[in-house]
């Protein structure tokens, strides 16, 4: 029986290698994260093609009760300077932290879209490391996971509660008072405004490892903040 395939656009966020030489892909697509068997792809030429973070279009065919088997693959776009080791660790972050956040085949509006200028800021931008901290933030609140980030206080914020997920008078860590500026303003500017406030290494330091802590209580652990530790000092 001949099955239809199908066409689609879709963004490499995880990929690990059978015995048997096939590739497993988790592709996020307009329409949700799709799990994807690249036949053989580990001992062919495809294999260049389906490294994560590309940007492919892609045919697929899929069997009743089977997953998706790729057939075709073009590459749409590569965004060369990921591969740096800095850029390479921020991407993986956030791209761990997709894939975490989505369940199969379901769609959340905007998320590829954020995703796709996420990469393409950590690509392009002098400051990867801003770029991700901030678009951290972003897909954590498209996402229903943002934390509560009002204070009705004229005085800055003192604390961080990492439980109630917000700013407290009492309990959780010290904020720096820089850090709290910044989590005050976070939800009041655009990603391009946002980028031109000023966090001091010490700053930076302490937002990892709020962003840290909070995604571990909040969504789940992110195996690839090992690697980014070893960069950001977390």
């Amino acid at each position: 029986m001949n099955f239809p395939s199908f066409n689609l656009r879709g963004i490499v966020i995880k990929r690990w290698v059978l015995p048997n030489q096939d590739v497993m892909l988790y592709l996020l697509t307009p329409s949700g994260k799709m799990k994807v068997v690249a036949r053989k792809a580990a001992s062919s030429n495809m294999q260049s093609k389906v490294n994560l973070f590309q940007d492919l279009h892609v045919q697929l065919q899929k069997k009743p009760g089977d997953i998706h088997v790729l057939l075709q693959v073009t590459l749409e776009g590569a965004l060369p300077r990921l591969i740096t080791p800095q850029r390479y660790a921020y991407a993986h972050v956030i791209a761990e932290l997709v894939d975490l956040l989505l369940p199969d085949n379901q769609a959340l509006e905007g998320i590829f879209e954020l995703f796709v200028s996420t990469l393409r800021g950590l690509a392009t931008h002098p400051d990867p490391e801003w770029v991700a901290q901030i678009m951290l933030f972003r897909i954590l609140g498209i996402s229903g996971f943002a934390p509560y980030l009002i204070w009705p206080d004229h005085d800055l914020p003192p604390r961080f509660d990492l439980k109630r997920g917000g700013f407290s008078s009492d309990e959780g860590f010290k904020l720096e008072p820089q850090v709290a500026l910044f989590l005050c303003e976070l939800g009041r500017h655009t990603v391009r405004e946002l980028l031109d406030f000023t966090l001091e290494p010490a700053g930076r330091n302490q937002l990892w490892n709020l962003l840290e802590r909070y995604m571990g209580h909040h969504v789940g652990h992110l195996k690839s903040w090992s690697a980014l530790g070893a960069l950001t000092e977390v």
